[in-house]
């Protein structure tokens, strides 16, 4: 869409814009598609769109949403992606604009200087994770600037060090809320039932990132195998550690227990046809995927990276284990396949957890609330 385009009359109504790198099929992305569409209910909203990517999923359904604008800026020069956002922001207005991309949190403090537009941060995992995969530069910048975010999860400044924790706590403030899902969407599938039978159906979901920690799941099935459990597992992603991980599924001898699904558009249908769901990250900030399988009525076997154990609980809808810890993966593992009852009985629990806690619209509802808390005056709320 044109910078003429953009500061037409039509587009005078927006009430909030959103930066995020690109618009992908990611966990962050998925978050902020949710809100969107929620908050376009009722009045325009403004996504900028820095980077470009060959994945439609959820830019193909926005750019059907009158309501919902998405601004491309992959094509420019840097100077002109500012000097062009910067116009948008001033001549439209725009009260907010809130990063959904944690490296670009400083990009969004600088789109917004000197302009009425109030800037607001994005903490999407934890800040270790953060550091490690964005250096020291980029993410000492989008640590401190700007001064106001919002994080997805409460345990993301866990481990970071003394220094960075005085930084975060006296040079900005931090504000809370957790991902929604779309519940009426992730929905148990009311003709599925787990059956006591010899082959389980288990599934992953996530991109093929060393963090994902997927050569774990691997090995759970392997060892799982070898204690006579047959196991069927199923992964949702793509990414760059396909063909390492493949290798490595030879090397256990569990290529015919493990497929690689690819993408998946249809993501409730997917996990309606599983047993149950494998999650085994090593970093993670509020893990959709868990909250997503609960709604579906899927018992959770999950590492407990993030605020994974926050989300699951130990022992009644789901096991969480220690980030690594295949011994703890296989004790809970068996346990899940020792008892059907406690299967359904775990499913049941994490569906009416779902309802109470995870719905996407009280989400929307805690976000808008605290853009009022930052004295940005909201109509949503």
């Amino acid at each position: 869409m044109s910078d003429q385009t953009m500061t037409d009359n039509k587009y005078k109504n927006i009430t909030g814009a959103y930066f995020i790198g690109n618009m992908g099929n990611g966990g962050q992305e998925r978050q902020l598609f949710y809100l969107v569409q929620y908050l376009s209910k009722s009045s325009q909203v403004l996504i900028f769109l820095w980077e470009s990517t060959d994945e439609r999923k959820y830019i193909d359904i926005l750019e059907q949403n009158s309501n919902v604008i998405l601004h491309y800026l992959s094509k420019k020069s840097i100077y002109q992606k500012i000097r062009e956002s910067r116009k948008i922001i001033r001549e439209l207005e725009i009260p907010y604009l809130h990063s959904y991309s944690f490296p670009f949190n400083s990009m969004v403090w600088l789109l917004c200087l000197g302009l009425k537009c109030k800037s607001i941060g994005g903490i999407r995992s934890r800040l270790v994770s953060c550091k490690k995969y964005n250096g020291s530069l980029k993410y000492y910048a989008a640590l401190l600037l700007p001064r106001r975010r919002i994080s997805n999860n409460y345990r993301c400044s866990l481990g970071i060090g003394k220094i960075d924790t005085v930084l975060l706590s006296i040079m900005t403030k931090t504000y809370y809320a957790h991902n929604g899902i779309d519940i009426a969407l992730f929905s148990p599938n009311k003709k599925h039932k787990i059956n006591c039978k010899k082959v389980y159906n288990s599934i992953s979901v996530g991109r093929l990132f060393p963090q994902k920690n997927i050569y774990q799941i691997v090995d759970w099935i392997s060892v799982m195998k070898e204690k006579g459990y047959n196991l069927y597992h199923e992964h949702a992603g793509d990414g760059p550690e396909f063909d390492k991980l493949k290798d490595y599924i030879e090397q256990k001898g569990v290529k015919s227990n493990f497929h690689f699904a690819g993408e998946i558009l249809d993501m409730p249908s997917f996990m309606n046809a599983a047993d149950i769901l494998v999650h085994a990250s090593r970093y993670e900030g509020c893990p959709n995927v868990l909250m997503e399988a609960m709604s579906c009525g899927l018992p959770v076997l999950t590492s407990n990276a993030g605020d994974s154990a926050l989300i699951v609980d130990h022992g009644k809808n789901g096991f969480v284990y220690d980030i690594d810890n295949l011994e703890m993966m296989v004790e809970y593992g068996e346990n899940l396949f020792s008892d059907h009852d406690q299967l359904i009985k775990f499913g049941i629990n994490g569906r009416k957890k779902a309802e109470r806690e995870f719905d996407i619209n009280q989400s929307a509802v805690d976000i808008c609330e605290l853009y009022v808390s930052m004295g940005i005056s909201y109509n949503n709320v």
